[in-house]
């Protein structure tokens, strides 16, 4: 019989890449404010048509490709991981996100 821990990471390997894109875009959620804050600021003296072309630039291109190379990064990373080790990793990943959430006041 099969450890359920080597189960469920053989059930979770090949979704590896949706989850840990997953995991990129909540870390983005997390955190884009304070990312908006500061180039705000490092835009706030340019005309209004490259301070909203800028801000339209990061915020499409930017966090889109920030999260899509993101969860190929992570993933990667993540895929090296043993069958023992896959779940609980991604468990612990997850709870630590669920901790920032918490602190910054999302949930």
């Amino acid at each position: 019989m099969e450890d359920p821990i080597v189960a469920i990471s053989k059930w979770l390997r090949p979704r590896l890449l949706t989850i840990c894109t997953a995991l990129v875009a909540t870390i983005m959620i997390l955190y884009g404010n304070d990312i908006n804050r500061i180039a705000k600021r490092m835009v706030r003296r340019l005309h209004f048509f490259l301070r909203v072309l800028t801000l339209v630039l990061i915020c499409s291109f930017g966090y889109g490709m920030l999260t899509v190379m993101g969860g190929f990064f992570v993933a990667g990373i993540f895929g090296r991981l043993s069958d023992y080790v896959l779940f609980p990793v991604l468990f612990v990943v997850f709870m630590l996100i669920g901790v920032l959430a918490e602190r910054k006041r999302c949930m």
